[in-house]
């Protein structure tokens, strides 16, 4: 009695699993499907695929073990056979002076008779008990199967819906953004699927590949700022002169981003390699415009009047340094793959140059002037 509820159990529990993910596998057909529906809707896309499509089909020759076992045939006896039908059998190789690979000769039979309605006609199988046997009495009449892939990963089964991205939004960000408020369902890009067996929405592919490097750009870039305030910071031995120096690199923005617009360029990941690039010239701009305030009040020039001779005198080594750099930049700029490291160093350099010649020295007075009250 305990063994029979054992086994009702374990019985009851295996059913409600094989349902759960018959009913899962219907409920993501059914998302994919409504994604491509929604690909299929949305401007700009091409090359629209999915895995839900049917593979090439198969064809099934059953094997009739009632009247084989009449006939004494067994069931690797006719596989055997049927797979010299089918395949091809590799007799020898010949060997050419001439060519550097050898000729293989393989044996097989015509392509019209193993493609044929019936390819074991004339096949004949050797039996003890009822001697030579055909083969077409082993067989059941022959059906077409429709195969389709079963994909996994992670161990999680998943249904794959591809597409690119043409035209104004090739770049998979501005697309996704696009659809992202039409999908209904919930999305990931770098968490891991839930295994509670809910269905999501994973963006993968060119997608996945720029969130991570435009994650790790970001890290390294606020690395970066760590640094350069803890340089500063040991040689001004101040703790607010180093984010003076440093205001001017979010000012290089106002350069860049208009820079995209006008040049037509996306912001790509080389965009923003250029906008970590120029923050170090754009530092030195800055350290150059201090230096210069702090030697001339040592002096003992009045703070005003060094603060206008610093954006004076200094502005020129500060343009040949920007100007240095854009036409540098500029043979970058017809590079498809380069163009947006161009921008960004040429339009950031401009900005910040033009800009930080009046921010940092008026920042600078501000601060002294307040410390001193």
């Amino acid at each position: 009695k305990a063994s029979s509820q054992a086994l009702k159990k374990f019985g009851e529990a295996y059913m409600h699993a094989y349902m759960d993910k018959c009913f899962t596998e219907e409920i993501r057909r059914n998302i994919a499907s409504e994604l491509l529906d929604l690909l299929r809707r949305q401007k700009g896309t091409a090359d629209i695929d999915s895995s839900l499509r049917f593979q090439r089909p198969s064809i099934l020759y059953p094997f009739d073990y009632g009247a084989a076992g009449a006939l004494g045939v067994k069931a690797s006896t006719l596989a055997r056979n049927a797979n010299l039908v089918f395949s091809e059998t590799d007799l020898l190789s010949l060997s050419n002076t001439d060519s550097p690979e050898e000729i293989p000769v393989s044996l097989s039979l015509s392509d019209s008779a193993r493609s044929s309605k019936n390819p074991f006609l004339g096949l004949n199988l050797s039996t003890i008990q009822s001697g030579i046997v055909s083969a077409e009495k082993t067989v059941r009449p022959s059906n077409v199967r429709n195969n389709r892939t079963l994909h996994r990963k992670n161990l999680r089964s998943l249904e794959y819906v591809t597409a690119e991205f043409t035209g104004k939004e090739e770049a998979p960000v501005y697309g996704i953004l696009n659809l992202s408020d039409k999908v209904k369902y919930p999305t990931a890009t770098l968490e891991a699927p839930p295994t509670d067996g809910s269905s999501i929405v994973k963006w993968d592919g060119e997608w996945f590949i720029t969130y991570e490097v435009f994650r790790d750009l970001g890290i390294a870039f606020a690395v970066v700022m760590v640094i350069i305030y803890l340089l500063v910071l040991g040689w001004f031995q101040d703790y607010m002169i180093p984010l003076i120096i440093m205001a001017p690199i979010p000012i290089s923005l106002i350069g860049i981003l208009p820079g995209h617009w006008i040049t037509g360029a996306y912001f790509t990941a080389t965009s923003m390699i250029g906008f970590i690039a120029g923050a170090g010239i754009i530092v030195r701009n800055s350290i150059i415009l201090v230096d210069f305030i702090r030697t001339e009040t040592e002096t003992g020039i009045e703070l005003k009047r060094a603060v206008i001779n610093a954006g004076l005198v200094r502005f020129r080594p500060m343009l040949l340094t920007a100007s240095a750099v854009v036409v540098g930049s500029s043979i970058m700029l017809f590079d498809p793959i380069f163009q947006g490291l161009a921008v960004s160093l040429i339009f950031g350099e401009i900005a910040a140059t033009l800009l930080s010649r009046f921010s940092i020295p008026a920042l600078y007075y501000w601060f002294l002037m307040g410390k001193k009250e």
